[in-house]
C-alpha cells in the first residue's frame, strides 16, 4: 500500500468513528433534553456502561445481552420537582443491529403483555414500559407509588422512542414465523443455542397451536447450506447417542428428520438452503406435517426471493462477532 492510499484509508477510518462519536453523543443528549411532561424533568447525569460494568446496572443478567452484540447502556432518571421522591429511570441499550435488540427485547415480552405505541414494538404495565427501535432497546419504570408519577411513565417512554432514530421496520427474520398456526406475541430471536443445542447458531421461534394443542415452532439460520446440513447432521448424531432414534421420512415436499426428542418430545425438522425449520414439542411427530408445510412454504418463499439468501461470512456484524 503506498503512502498516499495509507493516508486516505487512515483518514476514512478517523472520519468514521467521528461520525459514530457524534452519533453517540447525539443520542445521550436527546437523552437527557427531552420534551417531558409538564414539570418533568432530568434528575442528575446521565450514566454509560460497556461491557466491564454492565453488571452494575444489571447484576445477574448482563450475561443476557452480550451474545446479541451489546455496545453499551445508557441510564438516566426524570422527575418532578413537586414529587422528588417519584422518578421514571430509562436505561438504553445499544445492541448490535436491529434484529439483535428485537432478541433482546423477545426475552421480556411474551403472549399476555400489554402492546402499546412504542418503537418497532413494545408493551407497558402501569410501573414499566419496554421496547425496541432500530438497533436499541429500551427500559423505562417508576419508582414511588404516586398516581402523577405512574401518569408520567407513557408519556415519558413516547419522548425516548421519539429521541431514537426514526427506523421502526420489523426485522424481516420474523417474517419467516408468519403462519396461520402461529400464537402472537411469541416471536423470539436467539443469538445463540437455539433450542438450547449449541449446534443451532442462530435462529427464530414461536408458539403455535395445532388442534388446539401447544407446539413450538423454530426456523434455524445458517450461513451457508453446507453450514446448514452439517447443524442437523451435529443435531441428528445428538440424536442417535441419546439413544432417541431418528429416522429420515420421505414426504412429497422432501426429506424430513423425525425423532422423539429428550426435551423437546415429537420433533421434525427439515433442511431448506440456508435454513432449518422445524416443529417441536409434539405428542406424535406426524401431527405436526400440517404446520411443518406451512413453515416450508413461507421460508421456501423467502429464499427464492432472495430476501434471506445465503451469506458465505457476510452475516449481521453481531452473528459474525459469535461465530
Amino acid at each position: 500500500m503506498t503512502k498516499t492510499l495509507w493516508l486516505v484509508f487512515v483518514a476514512l477510518v478517523l472520519a468514521a468513528c467521528a461520525v459514530a462519536y457524534g452519533q453517540e453523543d447525539a443520542l445521550l443528549k436527546n437523552l437527557t433534553q427531552l420534551h417531558l411532561p409538564k414539570g418533568w424533568k432530568g434528575a442528575g447525569d446521565a450514566k454509560t456502561y460497556d461491557r466491564s460494568n454492565l453488571y452494575e446496572l444489571i447484576d445477574g443478567e448482563a450475561e443476557v445481552y452480550f451474545p446479541y452484540g451489546f455496545k453499551r447502556a445508557i441510564a438516566v432518571s426524570y422527575a418532578s420537582p413537586a414529587h422528588p421522591q417519584d422518578k421514571v429511570a430509562a436505561e438504553i441499550y445499544e445492541m448490535g443491529s436491529e434484529l439483535d435488540a428485537f432478541g433482546v427485547y423477545s426475552n421480556y415480552r411474551d403472549a399476555t403483555s400489554k402492546l402499546v405505541g412504542l418503537g418497532t414494538e413494545g408493551f407497558a404495565s402501569d410501573t414499566q414500559a419496554m421496547f425496541c427501535k432500530d438497533h436499541l432497546f429500551a427500559k423505562v419504570r417508576t419508582s414511588g407509588t404516586s398516581s402523577q408519577n405512574r401518569a408520567a411513565l407513557m408519556p415519558c417512554a413516547q419522548a425516548i422512542s421519539r429521541a431514537l432514530p426514526k427506523n421502526t421496520s420489523r426485522p424481516e427474520e420474523l417474517d419467516l414465523l408468519d403462519i396461520p398456526a402461529l400464537v402472537p406475541q411469541t416471536q423470539q430471536y436467539f443469538a445463540q443455542s437455539v433450542l438450547g443445542y449449541d449446534f443451532f447458531s442462530t435462529g427464530v421461534t414461536a408458539d403455535a397451536t395445532l388442534s388446539g394443542l401447544p407446539v413450538k415452532i423454530f426456523v434455524i439460520i445458517e450461513v451457508t447450506s453446507k453450514t446448514a446440513r452439517q447443524a442437523l447432521e451435529r443435531y441428528e448424531a445428538f440424536l442417535v447417542s441419546a439413544n432417541a432414534h431418528p429416522r429420515w421420512q420421505e414426504l412429497p415436499n422432501g426429506k424430513v428428520l423425525v425423532v422423539e426428542d429428550p426435551l423437546y418430545k415429537g420433533v421434525l425438522a427439515k433442511q431448506i438452503g440456508n435454513m432449518i425449520i422445524g416443529v417441536a414439542k409434539l405428542p406424535d411427530p406426524n401431527q405436526g406435517l400440517p404446520v411443518l408445510g406451512q413453515l416450508q412454504s413461507v421460508v421456501a418463499k423467502k429464499v427464492n426471493q432472495n430476501i434471506l439468501r445465503e451469506r458465505s461470512g457476510a452475516a449481521s456484524p453481531s452473528a459474525q462477532e459469535k461465530r
